[in-house]
């Protein structure tokens, strides 16, 4: 998935909740996302993402300019892992609903 996911520039929303990524599958699906030049809802929720996969998402998000919403509940962050989230997205990106 994450190669077609890569060839997928004008992505706008994706629904990838309950799939139990964990942190490998959050760390793949984060190497393709920043192809994704349009993503603006991602939905994330109940995949086991922790620290380790919140950090490397946070990463490839700062390239999400146009993310509007992101679903991140049901996952197994800590404080560090919300925070590293928070800094990746950004104030003033347009970040309507995180959840």
């Amino acid at each position: 998935i994450t190669r077609v996911l890569g060839e997928c520039e004008s992505l706008a929303r994706l629904h990838f909740g309950r799939n139990e990524l964990l942190a490998q599958g959050g760390a793949l699906l984060a190497g393709v996302l920043g192809e994704c030049k349009v993503l603006a809802h991602l939905d994330l929720h109940e995949n086991g993402i922790g620290d380790e996969g919140a950090r490397r998402l946070a990463g490839v998000l700062e390239q999400c300019s146009l993310l509007a919403r992101l679903q991140l509940d049901g996952n197994q962050m800590s404080a560090q892992g919300v925070g590293a989230l928070a800094g990746g997205v950004g104030e003033g990106k347009g970040l309507s609903h995180p959840e």
